[in-house]
């Protein structure tokens, strides 16, 4: 009879299946040297392979034991063969194995749940298709943790795609009575009023009893579908532009940018701009050398005392420093090696 393992089972111990391996030579010795020796399965009938099986673990006087993995053993129904070969063993059958869809090891076969007699269940007739009643929809179930009663009925729902938690935030500015504003007679016809325009009461930022009462409501003859179109530009709160107050200074603040303008112009037409004396150093000719550098070397072997004609190695002195060394090259029949660079800092 195969050895009966649960589908999937996660514990090693109830994959396991054993070995007894004998001597190839008069095949009755026990062998007892194939510790760690690689087992193999047939799946079903398939081909033997390595993989699915642990290597064997010695139990003793021949005996083995190896475990199978839990892939191996996922599926219900699954017929498993094992084997065991080496140079010193003769062929060697291991135990067959079933998977099977209970638990071998429960108290009572994993039934325990059936508790009640099954005439007292909805007849296959009555059964709900699974077609429609899918794993995907049993598990919203588990969002149904209130009472359906304590809920509102869905004819009154509000659509959370349009009534998010940033507008209900809104609900804090509407602190006057309805009434006091403007009556349903003068609704807004909702194919102008869009739920594109209904985000931009993401907008509405202050008070409702802060702004103008319904006395002052403005007249529809102005305020037209055309004009109220116009309010898709408003896209950003208000109270994130800048306020009156704030401008309050710009005038005196351009002229006073002017004044300034007009001072380095008249610089540039007199005296000039006065260069710092490191501003030459933000130029960068080559990698690691500065314009004041290359200046320094430039002059030095244009104009400057140099020393080593004729000898290979030419030496130019620092222009107003005779005794610095600023460019040393070795010459070879007229061109140069090698150049050795000594640039001011």
């Amino acid at each position: 009879m195969p050895k009966l393992v649960y589908a999937n089972e996660s514990t090693a111990a109830k994959r396991r299946v054993y070995f007894h391996l004998v001597d190839a030579t008069d095949g009755i010795t026990a062998e007892t040297g194939e510790a760690g020796g690689q087992p193999q399965v047939s799946s079903d009938g398939g081909a033997w392979t390595n993989t699915g099986i642990g290597t064997l673990s010695a139990i003793g006087n021949g005996r083995y034991y190896a475990d199978l993995t839990q892939t191996l053993v996922a599926t219900a129904g699954t017929m498993i063969e094992t084997r065991y070969k080496s140079a010193n063993t003769a062929e060697s059958p291991g135990e067959s194995v079933q998977v099977v869809a209970f638990n071998p090891y429960d108290a009572n076969l994993g039934l325990t749940n059936l508790d009640a007699a099954v005439s007292t269940r909805a007849p296959s007739a009555t059964a709900l298709s699974t077609a429609q009643w899918t794993n995907t929809r049993a598990g919203y179930l588990d969002n149904l943790d209130a009472a359906v009663s304590t809920r509102a009925p869905s004819a009154t729902a509000l659509s959370t795609t349009q009534w998010t938690n940033a507008r209900a935030d809104k609900l804090d500015s509407l602190d006057a009575a309805i009434t006091s504003r403007a009556a349903a007679s003068s609704a807004l016809d909702n194919s102008i009023w869009t739920t594109l325009r209904a985000a931009k009461l993401d907008n509405l930022d202050a008070t409702v009893s802060s702004r103008a009462a319904s006395a002052t409501a403005l007249s529809t003859a102005q305020w037209t579908n055309l004009r109220a179109a116009a309010l898709d530009n408003l896209d950003a709160a208000v109270s994130t532009r800048a306020s009156a107050s704030s401008l309050s200074t710009l005038s005196s603040d351009v002229a006073a940018v002017q004044t300034d303008v007009n001072t380095i112009i008249t610089d540039i037409e007199t005296t000039g701009v006065v260069l710092a004396s490191d501003g030459l150093d933000a130029v960068v000719v080559e990698s690691g050398i500065n314009m004041r550098q290359a200046q320094s070397a430039i002059l030095a072997v244009s104009v400057a005392q140099s020393t080593g004609s004729g000898t290979g190695t030419k030496v130019y002195k620092a222009a107003n420093a005779p005794g610095t060394t600023r460019v040393t090259a070795v010459c070879d029949a007229g061109d140069r090696s090698s150049v050795t660079l000594n640039l001011p800092t």
